[in-house]
Order: C-alpha cells, then structure tokens, then sequence
C-alpha cells in the first residue's frame, strides 16, 4: 500500500490522497512516462497490466490499459518519448536502447555502461543517465549522453560521477542525483561542470527525482526514516515524507498525468 491506499505497483497522487490506476500491473515497475495523446506508458518487469497480457511495457488512456506493439524481452530501466514520437526504452538486455517507431520496436546503438534513467528535454530530444566511459577521449566516468534521430553524443557538464536518475528543472536545465567527489545530491549540468542545487540526507540514493508543478523537487527510491519512507519533497528548506510515505517496498520512477496528479510506480502491493 502506499499512503494507506492499495495499490498494485502504481499509482496517482491528486495533491492529497493517493488512488489505484485500474488493476495495476502484476509485477515490477520501473519505468514510467506520459505521451503527448496524453497517455502514460509504463515498463519494467511484468506480464499483464488490468488482467491482460503485456510484456513488460504497457499504456494507461485515464480508464483501461493497452499494450504497446509486442512488448519487451528483457527489464525496462526507463522509458521516455521523443517530440517526433519515438519511445526509446532503457533495458536490462546487451543491446540495451530499444526505439519504438509507432509499429514496432528496434534496437539501436548506445553509450557504453549502464543506463538508469531517460527524460525528455525542452528541445524534443532525450537525455540518458547512468554510469559511462567515454569512448575515444579522455576516459573519465559521465553521467548523460543526448539521443536525437537514432545517435547519442555526450552531454557537456555530466563528468565526474554516475547518475542514478534526471529531471529538466523548471528553468529548462538538465539535473541529476549523483556524488560528485563522494557529495551526494541533485546537481545541474553546466558549462564549468556539475554544480550541486540541493544536498541529499537521506542514507541510499534516490531512483528517480521529478519537479512538481510549484517547483518543489519530489525524490523516489528505497530510502527509509522509522519505518516508512520511499517518497520524499524539497520544500526549499528541507526533505519530508509525502503523505506519510511508503509502508514497505519502494518507488521506482515518477511522472504527471495529464491532469497534474503525480503518477508513482515501484514496489508496493495493493
């Protein structure tokens, strides 16, 4: 449960109480992202969603939900959609980047390392995080690399440390939760390099960080304070539990629907 309401690993907060999506999905979720239509994508490692087959990738409309071409083979670390529709999905899988061109999915090449987290931004194109080498220069570890029509190219200011996850900042910047010289917070990419916004105080890193409509920073993961924790707010002063917090399990990604309610997916059962 989350907030004291069931849930079956995903659900919808409308500012104050928390509410199911349908029946939810029957396993893992670790990806999650709204559409322009409208819709909200989700991935991870499942086989139905409302009680009908998905593998591994399925979409809400606001009432029922719908799988998208054939699904995946593998776990879905993230997922976002490009401004010309593509849906590019992180897996678990060697070929990891997979495109999804409104018939069928493809794989396509990557960055070498691990991917965690991916999200559009303001230009239309998608930002990956996660923990890279550089290929061909100079080998120090990199945060984010940009994909835009099937190619990624490294992301200027994201060296020095890995990414667990991203959010576009209200003023547009790209920012990520890493521990530049063994510092753990959200921190902005910028032309001199990574600079710390807000510090982390809690024990385990966030999975995923999204701003809310107010420009608050919401975090998500498997961090906990007596008993209960998972999903968290900067209210510019300090971090707080969001109604109370998960009672067990943990958040695995955030996203808005398209009524402003905060979307949450992760571990908790209904």
């Amino acid at each position: 449960a989350i907030g004291g309401v069931a849930a079956a690993n995903i659900a919808r907060f409308d500012g104050s109480t928390f509410h199911p999506l349908g029946l939810g999905v029957d396993g893992i979720v670790t990806a999650l992202t709204l559409r322009a239509d409208g819709s909200v994508l989700v991935g991870g490692d499942f086989a139905s969603a409302g009680g009908a087959p998905a593998a591994r990738i399925a979409s809400w409309n606001g009432s029922n939900w719908s799988t998208l071409g054939a699904g995946l083979s593998t776990l879905v670390r993230d997922l976002s959609e490009a401004s010309n529709g593509e849906v590019l999905a992180v897996t678990t899988s060697s070929n990891a980047y997979h495109v999804f061109d409104g018939a069928s999915w493809n794989s396509v090449a990557g960055p070498i390392g691990i991917a965690y987290d991916a999200v559009t931004l303001p230009d239309g194109d998608i930002a990956v995080v996660g923990s890279f080498i550089e290929v061909g220069g100079n080998p120090l570890l990199r945060a984010a690399y940009r994909y835009s029509g099937g190619a990624f190219a490294l992301i200027p200011g994201t060296q020095g440390g890995a990414a667990r996850s991203a959010a576009v900042a209200p003023s547009g910047e790209l920012v990520f939760a890493s521990a530049i010289g063994g510092i753990p917070g959200i921190y902005q990419a910028t032309a001199q390099g990574p600079q710390l916004l807000v510090p982390w105080t809690f024990q385990l890193y966030p999975d995923v960080i999204a701003f809310l409509p107010n420009g608050d920073l919401v975090a998500g993961g498997n961090f906990y304070q007596n008993g209960a924790g998972g999903i968290a707010r900067f209210d510019g002063t300090a971090w707080q539990l969001i109604d109370g917090g998960l009672l067990g399990g943990s958040v695995r990604d955030l996203a808005f629907g398209a009524n402003g309610d905060l979307l949450i997916t992760g571990t908790f059962q209904a």
